[in-house]
């Protein structure tokens, strides 16, 4: 899933590029945007600006 994950992002914006952050893979575009990570029963996004990201339909929220 995160490979497919990163494809979307990637296609959003092609200056994206990959990194490894908090021992998982991040994307980073002047600065680091988000990491990916799997659990168990989930494969997460984390934003590292979330709170400033409108989220009118409740997606974001704490990890697992």
């Amino acid at each position: 899933m995160l490979p497919r994950l990163r494809s979307v992002i990637h296609s959003a914006d092609p200056a994206v590029t990959d990194v490894w952050k908090w021992n998982m893979p991040a994307g980073s575009c002047g600065g680091i945007l988000g990491n990916g990570g799997t659990y168990c029963k989930a494969v997460i996004l984390t934003f590292a600006k979330r709170a400033s990201l409108p989220d009118p339909a409740g997606l974001f929220n704490p990890s697992p």
